[in-house]
């Protein structure tokens, strides 16, 4: 088969990251081409970069053995015909399926009437070539998870695509959904449309005809599908690394208190009720002790952190922080005027901070009602400004003033703000949710030493993040969160590829696991 798609070399850099590291890949006509790899190895960059959402830093990319200049999507799909679909849905929910299909190209009468029946015979056409059953008049939003991806798919095949990138389209779907999406790829590489198809389940990637596996922005295996096993991706993906030197005392025991206790925590995820639902899942995390939850992203850990803190209500099962029944509260507001609680979230701009206000507002987030800063209900501005001052003295915060809105700040200085923030209330538990996202070394290694401080003040941490060596570094206990359950790693577990063993399903004991 000819190589429809090449690139030498490519290099993405994004400041100090270096996000794609020197890839050559190769795609040819006809192909599913499996791009593999956890969170964080490039897949993703990379599907951008041929896209033409971003431009390479280094490197070229040749289609048809000529080389290409992507400057954008528009460049992409017109010039290359390469289309992508994303994990999530780009559709018009009201808009029929049909009109979503033909969204860029729509049949008219006299060129402003839009000619519905000639919208119906051409998506009748396209769904009989690719043998997919759907009423073009159907209403998108009417239909299931499955059939939106492949409208997604049929809406790309329209704008006469004969690439197609998918960027992790199968994370939303039920297993039955995800048979039904590879029975379509295969009907459209067997019409000569070549394919590549980012996952991070090894059992998905074994399903395609070509593997390429990424780690930390490099490839580090292409095989054909035959020439390749579970151990070989396992190894490639994760690597025989192992991180010792955690600065940590003896394996917690169940005599120190336990701070934060689930017992049994069972949900319907009313957004999306394929996804996410936790299993009857069950932890306490001691005081004096990191509890770390490994996972690849969207196996439920979100809509747990959701329940603890109060954002949504489990159908069975209860949270006990201190003894305490927190199940029902409304939100973290009880918890934090309590000082029971420190939550540093996942994304540092929509919930961490308030970012069109001052670094004096958002220094003081969650702890307004206290009286050193509204004593009778009057703001006390030179405790305020203090404060401030402190925070941005003590954790390094590199900014032109406290009054500068929170936006102006890099990423790493304002997740130095909200860890300041919050480890400032002297919480019983942290909850700190991918606290190192973004950031660069330096930056991580004061966040790592914050956490292990409050770890060792006797504080219970609970640590989420699809950083593996984070994980690996910081935890006196590891569990895995995959599909919804917990799964215990043996304490002093610290090789990388047998816990991404259980964080892609491949493990001997898949019963849920209640973690003590």
């Amino acid at each position: 088969m000819p190589v429809i798609l090449r690139t030498e070399g490519i290099v993405k850099r994004f400041e100090k990251v270096t996000a794609n590291d020197s890839i050559d890949f190769e795609l040819k006509k006809g192909q599913i081409h499996a791009l593999l790899g956890e969170n964080g190895s490039g897949k993703s960059t990379f599907l951008n970069v041929l896209y033409g959402v971003w431009s390479p830093n280094e490197g070229r990319i040749f289609i048809h053995d000529e080389e290409a200049e992507i400057r954008s999507p528009l460049d992409a799909i017109v010039r290359y015909r390469i289309g992508k679909v994303s994990q999530h849905s780009d559709l018009v929910p009201t808009f029929s399926v049909g009109e979503n299909i033909t969204f860029r190209k729509v049949p008219t009468w006299h060129g402003f009437l839009i000619d519905r029946g000639a919208i119906r015979k051409k998506v009748l056409d396209l769904l009989d070539i690719v043998e997919v059953k759907l009423d073009p008049d159907s209403i998108v939003e009417t239909l299931s998870t499955g059939e939106q991806q492949q409208v997604e798919l049929l809406k790309v095949l329209a704008q006469d695509a004969e690439i197609i990138l998918l960027d992790e389209t199968s994370a939303l779907l039920a297993p039955h959904e995800v048979e039904s999406l590879f029975s379509l790829l295969r009907t459209l590489s067997n019409r000569g449309t070549s394919i590549v198809f980012v996952t991070h389940k090894l059992y998905e990637a074994l399903r395609c005809d070509r593997i390429t596996v990424l780690r930390e922005g490099k490839v580090t295996l292409t095989a054909d599908q035959q020439e390749v096993g579970f151990e070989d991706l396992l190894g490639a993906m994760f690597n025989q690394r192992s991180i010792n030197d955690r600065s940590r005392s003896s394996m917690p025991t169940t005599e120190q208190e336990i701070i934060l206790e689930v017992r049994g925590i069972c949900t319907e995820n009313q957004v999306n009720p394929r996804r996410s639902d936790l299993k009857n899942v069950s932890l306490s995390v001691h005081s004096g002790e990191i509890l770390g939850i490994a996972g690849i992203a969207g196996n439920g850990q979100g809509i747990l952190l959701d329940v603890i803190t109060g954002f949504c209500h489990p159908r069975e099962g209860q949270v006990l922080l201190k003894s305490e029944d927190i199940t029902r509260f409304s939100s973290t507001h009880i918890l934090r005027k309590k000082n029971l609680i420190a939550y540093i979230p996942e994304d540092r701009h929509k919930m961490g901070s308030l970012c069109t206000l001052p670094l004096t507002e958002n220094a003081i987030l969650g702890e307004g009602r206290k009286g050193s800063f509204f004593p009778r209900s009057i703001r006390h501005r030179s405790k305020i400004s203090e404060f401030t001052k402190n925070l941005i003295s003590e954790y390094e915060v590199k900014t032109a003033g406290m009054n500068v809105r929170a936006d102006s700040l890099s990423g790493g200085n304002l997740q130095k703000v909200i860890l300041g923030r919050e480890l400032s209330i002297h919480a019983d538990l942290v909850i700190a949710s991918q606290p190192s996202r973004g950031l660069d070394f330096k930056t991580t290694e004061f966040v790592h030493q914050k956490l292990m401080e409050k770890r060792n003040q006797g504080k219970a941490v609970l640590l989420v993040s699809y950083d593996l060596d984070e994980i690996i570094k910081l935890s006196d206990r590891i569990v895995v969160m995959y599909e919804g359950a917990l799964i215990e790693v043996p304490y002093g577990e610290t090789d990388a590829k047998a816990i991404g063993r259980i964080m892609v399903g491949f493990y001997e004991n898949k019963t849920e696991a209640r973690i003590e």
